[in-house]
């Protein structure tokens, strides 16, 4: 589970930062008067969305692992007959 995490973490987190750069590079050429592809709010929005997924995926694996799982419960029962019960069917 800490594996995941900071898997989790690390990609959405690099992802983030690397359109928050873009964002900057993007306001830079609209401040040049230059048609960025993509406009420099979007890509703002885009890293406060996975912002927000990261926090919630952060607070669903906290969630999972507080679940604890129960034991498996085993019944067994027995049917115990006596000999002359057998020998009196026969």
């Amino acid at each position: 589970m800490i594996k995941t995490r900071e898997l989790v973490t690390k990609r959405l987190t690099s992802e983030s930062e690397r359109l928050l750069l873009e964002a900057a590079a993007a306001s830079e050429k609209e401040r040049r008067g230059e048609k960025p592809k993509e406009s420099s709010e979007s890509l703002h929005r885009k890293a406060v969305e996975l912002d927000v997924r990261l926090r919630k995926r952060l607070a669903l694996l906290d969630q999972q692992q507080l679940m604890s799982t129960k034991p498996p419960q085993i019944l067994t029962a027995a049917l115990v007959l006596s000999v002359s019960d057998l020998s009196a069917r026969e």
